[in-house]
């Protein structure tokens, strides 16, 4: 059995109304994700609430590095080895996946981990005490009951799911925002490319505890800039 989670850094948060009423929203948090080997001390100025290393962009890095990371910004880390299929550049097999991760194990509080690795994700939960990402890319818009259903086989293996989609027009992405709303919590959800980019900011507002940014080179189409992102929320709510 896991240790219970790390604290969760999306949280709700009251404002009120000028009637005094109060009024509930989300806070996401914000999770800054590394796409090359930048100097360690550099990132404590984008005061993001969680780091993303994608260890598929920076192959190769040493555990020092994260160590370094670790130190310099204190926020909980998130191991990424994103497979191509999904949007990454990782082309091994699940051996491959493990020997990949294993290196880093007990730097960070969390490890990605896509469906077609969640073979792995009971070693690495009786092994340490990283939390799992579960998640889930698709170039496509599931149904509803599609969603629910991939919602469902994530949780089981993972604490934390996470689902992004690629909404075809509008009527899709309000589906996916009403998903995002009714979900059980914590989850994460996202979209894939830049059409309907704008909604990652809203679905962090809905209910999806984390919003995935870069710092001056994405990691996917459609991301925002850590400082871009927290002008928006900070205009949305």
């Amino acid at each position: 059995m896991n240790d219970p989670l790390p604290s969760f850094p999306g949280k709700e948060e009251s404002k009120f109304d000028i009637a005094g009423n109060p009024l509930l929203y989300m806070q996401p948090a914000i999770a800054l994700s590394l796409t090359s080997r930048a100097e360690p001390s550099s990132l404590a100025r984008f005061a993001a609430d969680l780091i993303e290393i994608r260890l598929d962009l920076i192959p190769g890095v040493e555990p020092d590095w994260v160590h370094a990371i670790k130190q310099e910004c204190s926020v909980p880390l998130i191991l990424t080895l994103r497979s191509r299929e999904e949007g990454g550049r990782f082309m091994g097999s699940l051996a491959e996946w493990s020997d990949g991760i294993g290196q880093y194990r007990g730097i960070a509080e969390y490890i990605d981990i896509e469906e077609r690795f969640s073979a792995i994700a009971p070693r690495i939960r009786a092994t340490g005490r990283e939390s799992v990402i579960a998640s889930c890319h698709l170039n496509t818009m599931p149904d509803e009951d599609a969603l629910s259903d991939l919602c469902t086989r994530l949780s089981r293996y993972g604490d934390i799911p996470k689902i992004a989609v690629a909404p075809e027009n509008e009527h899709d992405l309000i589906r996916f925002a009403a998903f995002t709303v009714s979900a059980q919590k914590p989850v994460i959800t996202s979209i894939m490319g830049e059409r309907f980019r704008w909604a990652r900011a809203f679905l962090g507002l809905l209910g999806s505890s984390w919003i995935y940014c870069h710092g001056g080179e994405a990691a996917a189409g459609g991301q925002y800039h850590i400082d871009e992102m927290k002008t928006l929320l900070l205009l949305l709510r």
